[in-house]
């Protein structure tokens, strides 16, 4: 445990919680690109993971367009709500299940107002069901050369387990470019229509950046502001990403400066060009850590559907009279929201291997700081068994500790 967690340990950390190390904030990854010949004009922790946020509908945007090339559908088609693609978490337009949207005004829908259930809708129209289109989304990232990233939904609601990286989304912003230039104009339209409602376009690089004509925003707590954005200028195309800037200010300030550095240092980085397809080999599997956390309580405030949607399991209620937590307990870390704290549980457990079988999972929001944060943890085990499992557990380098019935269930205790 690092020495500023040891601290904060030590003085008792508010109503007593562990913030895990995963929690803290960190500076975004970024890289600039030269579209014309692929050159690396700027790079930092470019091949990092970072969760896409909706810069995944960049990919389902380009199965799409795939479709309507190969004859699959038209822009015309008139395309069926599920009850499923309804049901999707803001942000959405308010698609109702049974009800008919066209191909084009989902594309629409998913492009300028990143809209969930526009996205689940072409989703299954494209691929039967969202989880056989993810797995055509995976089979074109990896044919594309997105060595580094995974998809498990069309739309980018929080998954633990779907991430990128910069340097793999400025491989789909490319390929996008250059694989259905017929297209593209969808990312820079400014406004449609659907139902007799306007709809604008959300992403203000297009209004903040001379030249700038797409793509695609992207935000959830635990990735922070993304943004992927392509520039034309005196007949040289840039092509940006951002992942994990603080604010929407922040992305589009931290993407003005890269472009005016990318532009400003574009013949000089020819000289000795890095070409984007060189991507650095990736460590052995379950060697390097997910995603960090990027926004805290202050910062960001998670949706409530898209909470419930993540499935949060054993959660007690913020103000409720806390029921007893039964036996002993293990505690895997605090996060800024219930679906961080779902996916430490989900996370760790599955390390377990037969260990704690009969345990429970539990999230406990509590206090740390003034910030209301969301402990995780495992209850229900005897103290043997409590022991065993944070052995495995550290072993295999995820923070565990053991917690007996006593310091369980007092919400003063420093839960460390």
């Amino acid at each position: 445990m690092c020495d500023w967690l040891r601290m904060l340990g030590a003085i008792g950390f508010a109503a007593g919680v562990l913030l895990h190390p995963l929690a803290a904030v960190a500076g975004p990854a970024t890289i600039v690109v030269d579209d014309d010949t692929g050159a690396v004009l700027q790079a930092v922790d470019a091949d990092r993971l970072w969760y896409p946020a909706s810069l995944t509908k960049m990919m389902t945007a380009y199965l799409t367009f795939a479709a309507i090339e190969n004859g699959r559908v038209t822009l015309d088609d008139a395309l069926t709500v599920s009850a499923h693609a309804a049901a999707q978490p803001a942000t959405n337009i308010g698609l109702r299940a049974g009800a008919r949207i066209s191909v084009e005004t989902a594309i629409h829908a998913v492009l300028l107002q990143s809209a969930n259930d526009a996205a689940v809708v072409l989703a299954e129209s494209l691929g039967g069901s969202e989880a056989d289109f993810a797995a055509m989304m995976n089979a074109k990232a990896k044919a594309l050369g997105m060595s580094r990233t995974a998809f498990r939904n069309a739309s980018g609601l929080p998954d633990p387990d779907q991430v990128t990286t910069a340097r793999d989304m400025a491989i789909l912003g490319r390929a996008l470019l250059h694989d259905f230039p017929q297209f593209y104009h969808f990312f820079a339209d400014r406004r449609f229509a659907y139902r007799g409602r306007q709809f604008g376009n959300i992403n203000s690089i297009l209004s903040r950046y001379p030249g700038a004509d797409g793509i695609k925003t992207g935000f959830t707590c635990g990735s922070g502001y993304n943004l992927v954005a392509s520039v034309k200028r005196d007949g040289q195309r840039l092509i940006g990403v951002v992942l994990g800037a603080h604010s929407r200010t922040d992305r589009v300030d931290e993407m003005v400066r890269l472009l005016d550095a990318g532009f400003a240092g574009k013949v000089a980085a020819e000289k000795s060009p890095v070409q984007l397809a060189s991507i650095e080999t990736p460590p052995p599997a379950g060697t390097e850590l997910p995603p960090q956390s990027q926004l805290d309580a202050r910062s960001c405030q998670v949706d409530a559907k898209a909470s419930k949607a993540a499935g949060s399991i054993g959660d007690r209620t913020a103000g409720a009279e806390p029921q007893k937590l039964p036996g002993w307990g293990i505690i895997f870390g605090a996060y800024f929201s219930r679906l961080e704290a779902t996916a430490s549980i989900r996370r760790s457990t599955g390390g377990l291997h037969g260990i704690a079988t009969g345990a429970q999972p539990a999230i406990v929001p509590r206090t740390a700081l003034g910030l209301q944060v969301f402990a995780a943890l495992l209850v229900g085990l005897s103290q043997q068994d409590a022991n065993a499992a944070c052995q495995r557990l550290a072993s295999q380098g995820h923070y565990c500790h053991a917690l007996n019935p006593d310091i369980l269930n007092n919400r003063n205790a420093v839960w460390r």
